[in-house]
């Protein structure tokens, strides 16, 4: 639980979604941006299997957490979501 508790709170401070707003079930592009980088913070720097994740995240399948984590790769290489890319990529670099 404490992995949640942190990862929640790096994309809270990054892109300024509550974690209740990531932890529900909510779809807006600002939410989904957050639940995104959560999941990649968790398996980046936790090493976490899809299917973990998607239990802490609420229950998503492990289909729906690789496509979340694919996701923040694709903002990473898209040049019109220049801040997204910044977040993954300090993510990244801080714990390598």
């Amino acid at each position: 639980m404490i992995k949640l508790q942190e990862a929640l709170k790096f994309a809270e401070k990054e892109t300024g979604i509550t974690p209740e707003e990531i932890m529900a079930r909510g779809r807006t592009k600002e939410v989904v941006k957050a639940r995104n980088l959560t999941a990649s913070y968790l398996r980046t720097t936790h090493d976490m299997t899809y299917p973990q994740i998607g239990r802490l995240l609420g229950g998503y399948d492990s289909t729906t957490v690789m496509h979340m984590c694919r996701r923040c790769e694709y903002y990473k290489d898209k040049i019109n979501d220049q801040e997204l890319r910044r977040q993954v990529e300090e993510q990244e670099i801080k714990f390598k």
